[in-house]
């Protein structure tokens, strides 16, 4: 039966009194111990398939390198015990000693309230469920020894400005949180301030998110530390029989091996060996045909612009151009050249006729062409009249997504395709690209990490060969 049930059948101010009799007793006993004593004795050992598990050693090396650290960005495997750790480790800073008396601290989880409030639904059953204590505070806040312990949703960060005396702030699962640049930038602000614990734990999802790129950074004012996954399993936390069938998934690279680095070539749709090769190839090349690939994105998203010639000899081809524009850069309407063969993402008609005023050789108007391909209910990638065309609208179904994605990756497995150095957005959006079944994963290459980039190099190079 759950706190708030149990509340519900017993007189409140009774309940209230005798758990708070019972919190105070509590936190007597818990002054001056260890944290293993603590985590033993007064919130009792967690269990792991029918095991009682005590402190495990990266556990306690994580306490240990709080004594000294109080910036901490913490890399984990998934299950792995580590927000486990960081909620006990919170408890017992607040119930050993007095040090977090009359201060704030701060919980901040992914956008949905549901998951603060279920973040402090686990402290509250730490205590709840061993010493049948009940809180009579808000779900998104619980007070302790007179510590305030306060859940923040991260959409919510406002509240955030508001806090003074702040001990501590946790962020959890911090590479799932959307507004991470902010929750950093809110976060450190209290470092002249207060001077709080300020500790990231998340895994990972993408080689180039916020997350990977902080934990990159050199130098750090956070001291950061990788938990491995064999520690995990040498000390029970995972069925070795179920890990087994884990390695055989595309996500073990990411929920488990935590590298930051190769992440994008282990569980990714390119290879980083086919991508590194394109950009070293040195095969002779003269290209005698030119393709313009344009994915168009509304302000502020970006326009991802792809200029590719083909050497049709021996069907190599060389990017001389694949980056991302505002749509008001002269740079960007200088790429509309004069060119037979420019295919254009359908969805916008608007950017569709701005790249056709550009283009004198266009023989058709586009609404003449959608005419007809309404008519006679064909899709414009298979329209025999597309060899009429200068701009050729392609229509982004799940179907022809796929099959762009497919072609693009057979190009770079076959290496006939040439990068220059100087693509770096490109380059990017290639090793973080991730897929499910052939379907792009679009948030590891949102808000500037080469989504709309990519999208443009696809539909060149599957136009100019379908």
């Amino acid at each position: 039966m759950s706190a708030y049930s149990k509340l519900a059948q017993i007189d409140e101010p009774t309940v209230n009194k005798k758990s708070k009799d019972t919190l105070q007793k509590l936190i007597d006993k818990s002054k001056g111990l260890s944290f293993e004593q603590f985590w033993n004795e007064i919130l009792g050992k967690p269990k792991r398939f029918g095991k009682e598990m005590g402190v495990l050693s990266y556990e306690n090396m994580l306490k240990e390198t709080l004594e000294h650290n109080k910036l901490l960005m913490v890399l984990k495997p998934t299950s792995s015990g580590i927000t486990e750790f960081f909620l006990r480790w919170l408890l017992f800073k607040i119930m050993t000693s007095n040090e977090w008396k009359d201060t704030v601290c701060c919980v901040i989880v992914g956008t949905h309230e549901s998951l603060a409030v279920r973040l402090l639904t686990r402290i509250r059953r730490l205590l709840d469920d061993k010493y049948d204590i009940i809180f009579d505070t808000a779900r998104n806040i619980l007070k302790i020894n007179g510590c305030e312990i306060f859940t923040i949703a991260s959409k919510n960060l406002n509240a955030l400005r508001s806090l003074d005396k702040v001990s501590c702030i946790y962020i959890s699962e911090a590479e799932y949180v959307p507004e991470l640049a902010e929750v950093r930038q809110n976060t450190e602000r209290f470092i002249a301030k207060s001077n709080p614990f300020i500790i990231y734990e998340s895994t990972i999802k993408s080689a180039v998110g916020l997350y990977a790129e902080i934990l990159k950074e050199e130098p750090s004012i956070y001291k950061k530390i990788t938990i491995n996954y064999l520690d995990a399993l040498n000390q029970g936390m995972y069925d070795p029989a179920m890990l087994e069938k884990a390695k055989k998934s595309r996500s073990f690279a990411k929920e488990f091996l935590c590298d930051v680095y190769s992440l994008g070539s282990v569980t990714g749709t390119f290879p980083a060996t086919w991508v590194r090769r394109a950009f070293t190839s040195n095969q002779e090349i003269q290209c005698n045909e030119y393709y313009l690939g344009c994915d168009s994105g509304w302000e502020p998203a970006k326009t991802g612009i792809s200029l590719v010639g083909k050497d049709t000899r021996t069907d190599i081809k060389q990017i001389i151009v694949c980056d991302e524009y505002s749509e008001d850069e002269d740079s960007m309407l200088t790429l509309i050249v004069n060119l037979k063969n420019i295919f254009i993402d359908a969805a916008d008609k608007r950017f569709i006729k701005k790249v056709k005023s550009a283009c004198t050789r266009d023989p058709i108007e586009y609404e003449q062409y959608e005419k007809y391909l309404k008519h006679h209910k064909i899709l414009s990638e298979y329209n025999p009249m597309k060899s009429l065309v200068c701009c050729v609208a392609v229509l982004f179904t799940q179907n022809s997504s796929r099959e762009m994605l497919s072609y693009t990756r057979n190009c770079l497995e076959e290496g006939t395709l040439q990068i220059p150095s100087t693509c770096t957005t490109i380059e990017k959006a290639l090793l973080s690209a991730q897929d499910i079944d052939g379907d792009l994963i679009k948030e590891p290459l949102s808000k500037g990490h080469g989504g709309d980039a990519l999208d443009g190099l696809r539909i060149c190079l599957w136009g100019m060969d379908n």
